[in-house]
């Protein structure tokens, strides 16, 4: 029996989910492996090692990236940011200081004089110690958002790691995102791809189902190149805007500096030119997809029978077929058969954790 020998220099991830797997793929797909550390699972094989100076990491999440700024020898974009990671109100100040028009964030601390409802209250990072923080709720009034605090210190949430969104409308399609790839230090060495949320669970705030590409809007790629450059940014990286359905405006919401989960979107039809810039590599062409491209969640996909997912079952379908009918690149992410084993595998875990508290409770 062969014994795995650890690579002395490794491509790293520290996640074992879809946009990892994807992920794998891409660099499979370019002669390179890819392995997973610290983070059970199928999809990515793991490594039996630390991470340690020379290995190249990729990061799907803000939590994985934190351990590894400012850490000297590892090779990964971005290597430096100019604001607190990961934080939505410093992120609305730093964009607002370079030109942008973020939607507006304040801190928890302004609820008490805050006059302009309905307003988002969300965590101000989406990870904190590792755990995900919840993704937002639309409060009406002062007393609604107190409520919801207090519904999350009793989860073990601290009111201070949240904040306070203007509301700017709860549309599907109002969600847009310029993402690939920019390099500050060499401003011609970018992939810009222009996209727009379709489909998701429960409007504006719910999770992706579909998401497609599109032309440019109002000048959104000219205005992520000047905001990333002013802020010296380098990497893999997802700015969204919404566009205000009032005013037609749109609106930097926030930045993923990070590989985001319909990345695959620049791999196979892009010739992998994300995964290329990433590695250092010359890309094929402008790097963009040369077919329009659709992306639809696999697992969103499985579960379209239950709620909330029903509810966009028949639009998703509708919208897939037309995709389809221009000649579109549909992208299932991930593929049916994967979705359906880690929504079992969920299942699973879930009523393991009941039976144990049902165990303890007697």
């Amino acid at each position: 029996m062969t014994r795995f020998a650890p690579p002395e220099q490794a491509n790293i991830v520290l996640s074992n989910f879809v946009s990892a797997r994807s992920l794998r793929l891409g660099l499979a797909a370019l002669g390179e492996e890819l392995y997973a550390f610290d983070a059970p699972g199928f999809m990515v094989p793991s490594l039996p090692r630390a991470p340690w100076p020379g290995d190249r990491m990729f990061f799907t999440d803000e939590h994985s990236l934190g351990l590894y700024l400012g850490r000297p020898g590892f090779r990964f974009a971005p290597s430096r940011l100019s604001w607190p990671l990961d934080d939505k109100v410093a992120f609305a100040e730093a964009a607002a200081a370079a030109g942008g028009e973020p939607v507006p964030a304040l801190p928890i601390e302004a609820l008490a004089t805050l006059d302009r409802f309905p307003v988002l209250l969300k965590g101000r990072r989406s990870w904190l110690n590792g755990r995900p923080h919840p993704r937002g709720i639309l409060c009406e009034s002062v007393g609604q958002a107190r409520a919801a605090l207090a519904e999350f210190a009793a989860a073990g949430y601290v009111a201070s790691g949240f904040c306070l969104q203007a509301w700017i409308g709860d549309g599907i399609t109002n969600c847009w995102s310029v993402a690939g790839w920019h390099n500050a230090d060499v401003p011609g060495e970018e992939v810009m791809l222009v996209t727009q949320k379709l489909a998701a669970t429960r409007r504006g705030l719910g999770y992706a189902l579909l998401v497609g590409t599109m032309e440019d809007p109002s000048g959104l790629v000219a205005r992520t190149r000047s905001l990333l450059q002013r802020l010296g940014y380098t990497g893999p990286f997802e700015l969204e805007f919404l566009q205000d359905q009032a005013t037609g405006r749109f609106h930097e919401l926030e930045l993923n500096p990070r590989f985001w989960l319909q990345h695959s979107m620049l791999g196979k039809p892009a010739a992998y030119s994300l995964l290329r810039r990433y590695l250092g590599w010359s890309v094929v062409g402008d790097g963009l997809p040369t077919v329009p491209v659709l992306w639809v969640s696999g697992i969103g996909s499985v579960m379209r029978i239950i709620r909330p997912f029903r509810e966009e079952s028949r639009r998703t379908r509708q919208i897939i077929s037309q995709w389809k009918g221009r000649g579109a690149c549909v992208l299932i992410d991930p593929p049916i058969p994967v979705a359906v084993r880690l929504l079992a595998e969920d299942i699973l875990r879930r009523l393991s954790r009941w039976r144990r508290r049902s165990s303890t409770a007697r």
